[in-house]
């Protein structure tokens, strides 16, 4: 199961980074780059560092 979690967030994290740097619209760039703050803090939250997803998803996740 914790494979599978792994790859989904992995995959989520570098596909909306991907989208992220593709895509011409602002708005669009900055809601891929929420969705891969997300996919990044459910890594974080797999290898039991919830406190550091918790600061990202606050940090950097509220800037935007």
């Amino acid at each position: 199961m914790a494979d599978f979690l792994f790859y989904t967030f992995a995959f989520l994290t570098v596909g909306s980074a991907l989208a992220v740097v593709l895509n011409k619209d602002a708005v669009n760039a900055a809601l891929c780059l929420l969705v891969s703050l997300i996919g990044l803090a459910g890594l974080f939250v797999l290898l039991d560092a919830a406190l550091l997803a918790f600061v990202l998803l606050l940090v950097y996740a509220g800037a935007v």
